[in-house]
């Protein structure tokens, strides 16, 4: 988050973390278990210098064949697709671990990559 804070310090852009909403059980002041209330969009929301609208979600994956689209949720895909639709630039950054490599995989093309192996 040190990122978002010299981008936004600098004037460049504001870059929101979107939290997943939680809840946690308790008993007395001991936390027994959480466990998710809702669904969230992506990962980040942020505006980027002269007002660009940027959405994004940060997946990383072990597998040295790539990213396993499970890890692209069906709610995440159509949030792409309506904010895409609205002229907002959507994307998935993945990392993969086993090369230390970073992948950024547009809206557009992670819509049509679920799209396409849905039907398989």
């Amino acid at each position: 988050m040190k990122s978002n804070e010299g981008y936004k310090n600098r004037g460049l852009a504001l870059i929101q973390k979107i939290s997943t909403p939680w809840q946690v059980k308790r008993q007395g002041k001991k936390i027994v278990s959480p466990f998710l209330v809702g669904k969230s969009t992506l990962n980040f929301r942020e505006t980027v210098k002269p007002g660009l609208s940027i959405s994004f979600d940060c997946k990383e994956s072990e597998d040295e064949r790539g990213l396993p689209l499970k890890h692209i949720e069906p709610h995440q895909i159509e949030y792409i697709r309506n904010a895409l639709k609205m002229g907002e630039t959507s994307f998935i950054l993945f990392y993969m671990k086993k090369y230390n490599n970073r992948y950024l995989i547009p809206g557009s093309i992670a819509d049509k990559l679920v799209e396409k192996f849905k039907e398989l």
